[in-house]
């Protein structure tokens, strides 16, 4: 899979960084807090990989970690922990269904291929001295090598999820462009009704 060439305002987005994940607007001084809190956040999860299961599906577990950072995430954005923890929860289910969807469909990706993506990624985020929120976030863990197997874990899940979404979208939009539609409008409700049938196909039950 081959990273576009994509403007530093925009590589974060590719990481999971939440400022740009959950599309939340401040300020440069807030941002780079934000941006803190994430990395700390990242390097905690990283320290703590004695995992635990969260919820048992009826093909994938959703983990203690995955739950965490998602939570963690919507809780910087500025929701309230009630807030939080309900889309956190929702978001890590919703993730492990589709992980397991694309895995079931053959959208498994090798150790090479997760490698290559991440080298790409790392000269893209590198590339002219590197952004400060970049650098904000790695700054968190005890080292570079640190940072990217982090990265590497969270790819192992992403990047499968990825393939399958995209081709998802491109049938969806060859077999409805005809249609007298909104067609980016209808594909969103699309997927987000798709997430939702994988949940429940999952029916994860907390433990």
């Amino acid at each position: 899979m081959k990273l576009k060439r994509m403007k530093k305002i925009g590589l974060l987005v590719v990481i999971g960084v939440a400022v740009l994940t959950f599309g939340i607007a401040v300020n440069a001084q807030d941002r780079l807090s934000m941006e803190k809190q994430v990395g700390n956040m990242e390097k905690t999860i990283y320290d703590s990989r004695n995992d635990t299961i969260y919820a048992k599906g009826n093909s994938v577990n959703v983990m203690e970690s995955e739950v965490q950072q998602a939570v963690s995430f919507y809780e910087i954005s500025g929701l309230t922990e009630q807030e939080a923890q309900k889309q956190g929860i929702e978001y890590a289910y919703e993730r492990k269904a589709l992980y397991q969807e694309a895995v079931d469909k053959g959208y498994q990706v090798t150790e090479a291929e997760i490698r290559a993506y991440l080298d790409e990624l790392r000269d893209i985020l590198e590339s002219d001295g590197g952004s400060e929120e970049y650098e904000m976030i790695k700054s968190q863990f005890d080292s570079d090598e640190d940072y990217w197997e982090y990265e590497y874990a969270v790819y192992t899940i992403d990047l499968p999820i990825q393939k399958y979404v995209a081709d998802l979208e491109k049938d969806y939009y060859e077999k409805n462009d005809d249609e007298e539609i909104d067609i980016q409008d209808a594909w969103i409700e699309y997927f987000e009704n798709y997430k939702n049938e994988l949940v429940e196909k999952e029916n994860f039950q907390k433990q």
